[in-house]
């Protein structure tokens, strides 16, 4: 197998919080895996080197191949390859969002040595400065995150990641159950550059190669894991489809105020090149503070829906954000801090919301407040989350 090119620099939104990312023992033991310096960030958050300068501590951590000199990305928990592995691909598969081409190879390249910077080959791409390094980062860092947050693994087995993903201008977790995906992007996370196949979209964003976005896609593996609330998500009414949506976004949230000690609450926003106040931009994030519709209900008849399960599903997850919004710093309905509500979400999702075909948004409410109640919240407290649902439209009696 010939190796693809890399160039290694000589040269000496900083990650303030950082958990213990270092994978397991077994096909990847401590002595397999060494620490490297490589770039990331984008135009949006600056350059910034992991294992050098404010990073020293945040190194990236690779595995030694089985040729001599040589390193990949993977351990037990993901393998990453490169979209780019052989250059430009062909066509896609007719009338879907799939490439035909897959790329085959896990992304292996020769070891840096001790002063040495890591930068890939057709990686820094659509002012990016290395999302292959980013992606890598972030989701081993994440792991240890989910541990430390719901005692329990992210993922339910080994998760493939395609960063350079060249059929689309989004980020997707590909569920193991999925419809009409190919059988090889099952149990996939496929990272793109941020431009759409007809070149569009580059004005507006960097790749989606940052941690709001990258947690958010491993929160759906987290919430479709076998007995968690969304295992099951073809089976359910399409507007849970939101609530999935809302849970991965506050999630991702809550990532980035635990590792840098705060959050914009906004969900997209550190991958975006132009200015969120313009209309043609907003629709790249969802804004908890400013969403598209404040009232689910408004939502339904301004885009000309009969009933909440017509919405699309990040319609109803952006007006959820926004309920979580009042409930953190309303002045009438704030009155919770953000570990808070995330400890309220983890316990319903992971304790109480037994989904079925019949259950509906107001079901999950009563989740979240039964979770408070049984987390010894006072009444007075857990009384703001049925009020600020019902503000939202949420615990009314919506047309299903």
């Amino acid at each position: 197998m010939s190796l693809p090119t890399y160039f290694y620099l000589s040269l000496p939104l900083l990650l303030s919080g950082c958990f213990d990312s270092s994978p397991p023992t077994g096909n990847n033991s401590t002595d397999s895996i060494i620490e490297v310096s490589g770039h990331g960030g984008n135009g949006a958050t600056g350059i910034y080197t992991y294992g050098l300068d404010e990073l020293a501590d945040k190194p990236l951590r690779v595995t030694k191949g089985d040729t001599p000199g040589t390193c990949n990305m993977s351990n037990t928990n993901f393998e990453l390859r490169n979209g780019w592995e052989n250059g430009s691909v062909e066509n896609p598969i007719p009338d879907g969002f799939w490439s035909d081409y897959y790329p085959r190879e896990i992304l292996t390249f020769p070891c840096p040595t001790k002063n040495e910077i890591l930068q890939h080959d057709q990686d820094k791409r659509n002012g990016s400065f290395s999302p292959i390094n980013d992606t890598w980062f972030i989701l081993n860092n994440a792991v240890p995150f989910y541990e430390e947050l719901s005692g329990e693994l992210p993922m339910s087995e080994k998760i493939t990641i395609i960063s350079h993903y060249l059929f689309g201008a989004n980020a997707q977790y590909v569920r193991p159950d999925h419809e009409y995906a190919p059988d090889q992007f099952k149990n996939n996370i496929l990272i793109s550059d941020g431009i759409h196949r007809d070149g569009s979209g580059i004005e507006y964003t960097y790749s989606f190669a940052t941690s709001d976005i990258l947690v958010h896609e491993l929160t759906h593996a987290y919430t479709g894991k076998k007995g968690h609330s969304f295992e099951k998500i073809n089976a359910l009414r399409d507007s849970l489809g939101g609530w999935s949506e809302h849970f991965s976004d506050i999630i991702a949230e809550y990532y980035q105020f635990k590792t840098t000690g705060k959050t914009d609450l906004i969900h997209g926003a550190d991958h975006i090149k132009c200015n969120i106040s313009d209309s043609d931009c907003s629709t790249n994030v969802r804004d908890f503070k400013n969403p598209q519709y404040k009232n689910v209900i408004d939502a339904i008849s301004d885009q000309g829906k009969n009933s909440l399960d017509e919405l699309e599903v990040h319609i109803i997850g952006d007006t959820l954000n926004y309920s979580f919004y009042l409930l953190l710093k309303d002045d009438n309905y704030g009155v919770f801090t953000l570990d808070e509500l995330i400890e309220i979400y983890i316990h319903a999702e992971k304790n109480v919301w037994k989904l079925n075909p019949s259950s509906s948004s107001k079901d999950l409410v009563d989740g979240l407040i039964s979770s408070a109640s049984a987390l010894d919240y006072s009444d007075e407290k857990t009384s703001k989350i049925k009020e600020a649902f019902t503000q939202t439209g949420f615990y009314s009696d919506l047309p299903l």
